[in-house]
C-alpha cells in the first residue's frame, strides 16, 4: 500500500494531467471561433485573456480562420460603406462612407475592386483593405460605362492587373505596381460574353491566374488568362431544368470554380469544375432555396462542420441574404447581418483582422 506522501504525489500528478488536458481542449475549441467572440471571451479570466492575447494562439487561430467577407452596405443618407465581416455576419471593420452608389466587383486577398457610376461614366477603384487607400491613380480611375471590372494576379509572373470591359466589348488592362503603366487595349472577348452585368450572379471570378465570366447563354464559362491576356471557352456542366438565365451564378468554392443553377421548384444545384482540360464538372450539392429567390452564390465550404456558406437575392435591388447549408440535415439557416448588404459579397484575407490585443 502506498504511503500518504506517495498517494498525494500521485493525486497531484493526476490532477495536473487533467488540468493540462482540459486546457488543451479549451485551446482547441477557442482556436476555431471567429475573432469577435474571442475578444469577448478574453474577459472570462486573466488566464483566458493571456491565452487569447498570446502570439502562439494568434498564429494557431490564423491558420484555422475562415476568410473574411467583404461587401457594400447602403444608408438612408445615400452613402455606401465598404465593410469586412466574419462568417457569422459580424462586422469587424467598416471603412469611411462614400457618396453615391458603389458596386463591389471582385475581391482578392487584401484588395477590393469597386466602382461608382453616373450616367455613362464610371469611377473605378482598387482598394487596399489593410489601409483603406485607393491604389489606382486619379487619372486612371475615370472610365466609361462598365460592363465588368476586376483585378487579379497572373499565375506565372505574379503581376497584379486591373481589368475593365465596356459596353462596346473594348477590353483594357492596367498593371499595378508599374509606375509607367497605363491602360492598354487587349484582345476583346467573344461576343458570347454575358451582358447581364447588373445582376449579382454575373460577377467576375478570379481564380488560378485567370478571370472567369458567364457566357451570354449562361451555360458556358469565358476565361481570360492574365499572363498571355487571351480568351478561352470552358463548356459548362450538363444542361438541367433551369427556369431562367438569371438564376445561374458563377463563383469560387475553396479554390474551385463552381456554377450554381437555380433549378425549379425549390433546389439550387452546385457544380464544381474538376478538370479544366476536358471540362469535367460534378454536382456536389443540392441546396434547398426559397421559391422566390432568383439565384444563390456559394462563398465558402466551412472548415468546421463542412457547411456551405452562400448568399441569395430576390431581385437586383433587394437586400442580400446570407445563409449556411448543412449537408447532414439538408437544411439552411439564415446568418444575421447588421447592415443592409447590396450587390455582391466577396472573400478576403483573414489576416486583415487586427491582433486580438488591439481589438476592442
Amino acid at each position: 500500500m502506498a504511503s500518504p506522501p506517495q498517494r498525494l504525489c500521485r493525486d497531484l500528478r493526476s490532477t495536473t494531467t487533467a488540468i493540462s488536458r482540459s486546457r488543451d481542449v479549451i485551446v482547441e475549441i477557442l482556436s476555431w471561433l471567429p475573432a469577435k467572440p474571442l475578444c469577448q471571451f478574453r474577459c472570462v479570466s486573466r488566464e483566458w485573456h493571456a491565452l487569447i492575447s498570446s502570439r502562439a494562439f494568434a498564429a494557431m487561430h490564423r491558420s484555422r480562420a475562415e476568410p473574411l467577407l467583404v461587401g457594400m452596405s447602403t444608408s438612408v443618407s445615400g452613402t455606401t460603406n465598404l465593410q469586412l465581416m466574419d462568417t457569422d455576419g459580424s462586422v469587424v471593420r467598416r471603412f469611411p462612407p462614400r457618396e453615391g452608389n458603389w458596386t463591389l466587383w471582385a475581391s482578392l486577398d487584401d484588395l477590393a475592386c469597386i466602382s461608382s457610376s453616373s450616367g455613362r461614366s464610371s469611377t473605378l477603384e482598387v482598394v487596399d483593405l489593410s489601409t483603406g487607400k485607393a491604389l489606382l491613380p486619379a487619372e486612371d480611375a475615370a472610365a466609361g460605362f462598365l460592363m465588368y471590372a476586376s483585378c487579379g494576379r497572373a499565375a506565372r509572373t505574379g503581376s497584379l492587373k486591373v481589368f475593365r470591359l465596356d459596353a462596346h466589348l473594348t477590353c483594357e488592362v492596367l498593371s499595378l505596381g508599374d509606375g509607367a503603366s497605363r491602360w492598354r487595349q487587349v484582345q476583346s472577348p467573344p461576343p458570347m460574353v454575358s451582358h447581364w452585368n447588373k445582376i449579382t450572379s454575373s460577377s467576375v471570378v478570379t481564380l488560378h491566374g485567370a478571370l472567369h465570366f458567364l457566357s451570354q447563354d449562361h451555360y458556358d464559362v469565358l476565361s481570360f488568362d492574365l499572363d498571355n491576356e487571351t480568351w478561352t471557352v470552358i463548356p459548362g456542366p450538363p444542361a438541367g431544368i433551369v427556369g431562367s438565365k438569371k438564376s445561374i451564378s458563377l463563383a469560387e468554392l475553396n479554390g474551385t470554380l463552381c456554377m450554381a443553377r437555380r433549378e425549379y421548384p425549390l433546389v439550387a444545384d452546385i457544380w464544381l469544375l474538376t478538370n479544366t482540360d476536358n471540362s469535367s464538372w460534378i454536382k456536389a450539392y443540392s441546396l434547398p432555396v426559397d421559391l422566390l429567390a432568383d439565384f444563390v452564390v456559394p462563398l465558402r465550404l466551412l472548415r468546421l462542420g463542412g457547411e456551405v456558406l452562400f448568399y441569395s437575392s430576390y431581385d437586383e435591388r433587394s437586400k442580400l441574404v446570407l445563409q449556411v447549408y448543412d449537408p447532414r440535415s439538408g437544411k439552411c439557416r439564415k446568418v444575421k447581418t447588421s447592415t443592409n448588404l447590396m450587390g455582391r459579397i466577396g472573400l478576403c484575407s483573414s489576416s486583415l483582422v487586427p491582433p486580438f490585443g488591439a481589438m476592442s
